[in-house]
């Protein structure tokens, strides 16, 4: 364990440099020590919750789709932005509601959420509201109405709408 503490200093001390951009006695013993105290914070934290998180293959084969959903998302956005200036009742967005069967029961199902919450959040066009965690459901907002999107589906979250319709959209 003491090997990771290590990396995980030697790492944070890193990106401290590549942020200041300057490597003077006063900022190297600062980020030194800041260093020192977020990764012995982290390795006390996380021993202290013991959080099981296991990923699968085939969540990150996930991280594939990630381009094209950059892409396909900057083009929503955009579109978006032009039917909000020249369309004369703007853009539509949408709220959408998904079930989410990874309760965080299984270090499995806790790396599935935690995939769920972060890659569509990584997109321009797709931010994670909430998660309701008792009623097992997900909260999005999405620039656009459609679906949304495979990699939403391929980790584990299904369509739910109290109405019957396959998104809910207020």
């Amino acid at each position: 364990m003491s090997a990771w503490v290590a990396l995980g200093v030697g790492l944070l001390f890193l990106f401290w440099l590549g942020c200041v951009m300057n490597t003077g006695t006063a900022e190297c013993l600062l980020g030194a020590l800041s260093a020192i105290v977020a990764a012995g914070a982290t390795f006390a934290f996380g021993r202290a919750a013991r959080i099981r998180f296991k990923l699968s293959w085939s969540m990150l084969t996930q991280l594939i789709r990630m381009p094209w959903q950059c892409v396909r998302g900057s083009w929503e956005v955009f579109a978006a932005l032009w039917a909000h200036l020249f369309r004369k009742h703007g853009a539509d967005n949408a709220l959408a509601v998904v079930h989410c069967t990874a309760n965080a029961r299984t270090a499995r199902d806790t790396a599935r959420r935690a995939a769920l919450e972060i890659l569509p959040s990584s997109t321009p066009n797709f931010v994670v509201i909430g998660a309701i965690r008792e009623k097992k459901l997900l909260a999005f907002h999405k620039v656009r109405r459609g679906k949304v999107g495979p990699i939403v589906h391929h980790l584990g979250a299904a369509p739910f709408d109290p109405s019957g319709r396959p998104e809910f959209r207020p």
